[in-house]
């Protein structure tokens, strides 16, 4: 299995969730596609989808400029609003040294209505713990 630590680059990324088991191939995507407010789009400095099981599940990964909630929530509220059927996994990173895998679950309030319940792991390469820190938020 391929080390989180050597994690530096997409093509890594995706050489480690190969390594996890699941079929991953970076492919750059185009962000205007997406149909993302223009507050979203500031923030999406590279979107890639690395992983795609028929859009059942699919991977993401994010580069932006700070690894914050606020960012998280935004970028995949934005992005379930168009896409609400699609179970996702996004990872973030800035600069390859944390790394953040965010998994949202859709909750269903009512009719018409949702809320985001974000999983979150943040993974700082060169301290990494053998359990390591984990968040669970609504938003």
């Amino acid at each position: 299995m391929a080390d989180i630590k050597g994690i530096d680059s997409v093509s890594s990324l995706a050489a480690f969730i190969n390594s996890l088991g699941y079929k991953a191939e970076a492919k750059l995507l185009y962000i205007p596609d997406f149909g993302f407010p223009d507050s979203v789009k500031k923030i999406l400095e590279d979107f890639y989808l690395l992983s795609d099981y028929e859009k059942r599940f699919q991977i993401f990964f994010v580069k932006i400029p700070a690894l914050t909630r606020t960012n998280y929530r935004n970028i995949i509220e934005s992005f379930n609003s168009r896409f609400p059927q699609v179970n996702t996994l996004f990872i973030f990173t800035t600069d390859w040294s944390e790394i953040s895998f965010v998994n949202p679950e859709r909750i269903v309030l009512d009719v018409g209505k949702a809320k985001l319940k974000l999983k979150i792991l943040t993974v700082d390469r060169e301290y990494i713990y053998h359990t390591d820190h984990y968040v669970s938020r609504q938003t």
